[in-house]
């Protein structure tokens, strides 16, 4: 368990770095651009996306995901000072 949770700190590591890449990137005017439609199957159906709408997504996504984190945290962390085996939500 230890070796597949530390790929998969490397993995989220790698993956905020590249958002971090991205954001620094941006500028004002790549901000109002579009994205380029990615061909084939999938969700959403292929078309194009504000730069600006994109970002948002994802650092929604992020928070909700730190949200959730916190939440399970607190949990184990309330199981382990009060004795008890506890299991964080599904979320």
């Amino acid at each position: 368990m230890r070796g597949r949770r530390s790929t998969q700190y490397s993995l989220r590591r790698d993956r905020m770095a590249t958002v971090r890449e991205v954001i620094n990137a941006l500028t004002a005017d790549s901000l109002d651009g579009d994205t380029e439609p990615v061909e084939g199957p999938g969700w959403p159906p292929s078309r194009s996306f504000q730069v600006r709408e994109c970002l948002l997504i994802v650092l929604n996504e992020e928070w909700e995901h730190r949200l959730y984190a916190e939440r399970d945290l607190d949990a184990l962390e309330t199981a382990r000072s009060s004795g008890q085996g506890a299991t964080p939500a599904a979320g």
